[in-house]
């Protein structure tokens, strides 16, 4: 069997074919249904997406939207299918279902905990919810009783106004990504040790561009020999980010992030200011495997120069997947630096490093430098005041 795993914005895909595998049988909270695929939730939190290709019958889209409500339990079967894009939710899907139980409605409990999931907040989604429960005749509850606290002062006062202002910066700078080129030098390795003792794959090397948040690779050369098929073709572990633009997901106000300052470190003969952050359990970022998504909790830290207060480093830890899903680990690290082009100077990726480890153990690792920035079409800087 041959795998590729790929590294995404908002993603980890590990590719398998699943063509011929016999039908499945899942059962679980029912948590988006869009007019082209039907998405539940598993026990252990993940989200298994299948195509719905209904015209009429039961699966109609809108038949499903008449009799079911976010977290109503159900059984789908579905059949392996060859992987198909759909534009509408921007994914290829690797399942087409062809039975939809009803299994029972959802408790109030199940609900509440459906409806707190990104799944069901990503849009599209045709779902309906239940009206609030203040909203319901004798349904209200009371808001607790709240002690008088005496507002804050000093340094912890001002941290929460600080946060926000770290990210909405952070929002703005991504939103406002220029448009440009670089040479993409990216060596893999392996490692099969839990201390890894890291082997070199290969090395791939070719021409990045980043285009309102869209990166592509082209002129790819593989370990010196012109690679004449698609990026997504090579074989082995493949990354689709490391410019830094999930930091759109993790800082968007809608994201449950928190952040805390940890203080200063010496990096060479810069002093550099640390915020930690911290993404709860289906948050913000999710991955995929084939048909299968999960969004685990994420960690990391901001490294900024403490005069200017530019992003020089983010760093980035997902961890808590099922023990189902083939991955249990993702760790990533982008690096910012000025540099010059034409007359002018601009803070943009220079280096990246993404981990992942497997659910077997295995370790794949690939380390990225980018060069020769060029062909902007507008600058953008991070910068705090």
């Amino acid at each position: 069997m041959r795998w590729g795993l790929f590294v995404g914005v908002a993603s980890l895909l590990l590719m398998v074919s699943a063509v011929g595998a016999p039908n499945l049988t899942l059962s679980g909270s029912l948590e988006r249904l869009t007019a082209v695929s039907i998405s539940i939730r598993l026990d252990d939190g993940r989200i298994i997406e299948a195509k719905d290709n209904a015209t009429r019958g039961d699966l109609l889209p809108r038949t499903l939207t008449e009799r079911y409500m976010v977290g109503d339990q159900v059984e789908i079967t579905c059949a392996a299918i060859r992987g198909v894009y759909d534009p509408l939710i921007g994914r290829r899907l690797y399942l087409e279902v062809t039975r939809l139980k009803s299994l029972r409605e959802a408790s109030p409990e199940e609900r509440l905990s459906a409806q707190a999931s990104k799944a069901w907040r990503q849009s599209p989604n045709l779902l309906r919810a239940p009206p609030p429960a203040e909203s319901v005749p004798g349904n209200r509850i009371p808001e607790p009783a709240m002690a008088h606290e005496e507002p804050a002062a000093g340094p912890a006062a001002e941290w929460p106004a600080r946060q926000e202002q770290i990210r909405s910066h952070i929002v703005q700078f991504v939103s406002q990504m220029p448009n440009f080129v670089a040479d993409e030098v990216a060596t893999r390795y392996v490692s099969t040790a839990d201390a890894p003792i890291w082997s070199r794959v290969d090395t791939i090397e070719s021409q990045i561009t980043f285009k309102g948040k869209a990166v592509s690779r082209e002129q790819i050369v593989w370990n010196g020999k012109l690679w004449k098929s698609s990026y997504r073709e090579l074989p082995g572990f493949k990354w689709t980010d490391g410019l830094g633009s999930q930091m759109s997901y993790l800082f968007d106000p809608a994201c449950p992030t928190t952040f805390e300052p940890e203080g200063n470190v010496m990096e060479g003969d810069k002093s550099l200011s640390v915020v930690r952050y911290s993404s709860p359990p289906d948050g913000c970022e999710f991955y995929w495997q084939n048909y299968q998504q999960f969004y685990p909790g994420k960690t990391g830290r901001i490294l900024m120069d403490e005069t200017e207060a530019n992003v020089i480093r983010l760093e980035t830890k997902s961890e808590g997947f099922p023990r189902a899903f083939p991955i249990s680990a993702v760790e990533k690290q982008v690096s910012w630096d000025f540099v010059k082009i034409g007359d002018a100077a601009h803070l943009l990726p220079v280096s990246a490093q993404i981990m992942v480890v497997l659910s077997t153990g295995e370790r794949k690792l690939a380390k990225h430098e980018y060069k020769n920035h060029r062909h902007f079409e507008a600058a953008t800087n991070i910068t705090f005041h």
